[in-house]
């Protein structure tokens, strides 16, 4: 099954952006 695949990549995705947000709006 490739969701599986695809919905870890989006994890990873969604936490790096979780975390690059706070260091762009400060």
């Amino acid at each position: 099954m490739r969701f599986l695949s695809v919905w870890k990549i989006s994890e990873v995705i969604l936490g790096a952006f979780s975390r690059a947000v706070p260091r762009m709006v400060l």
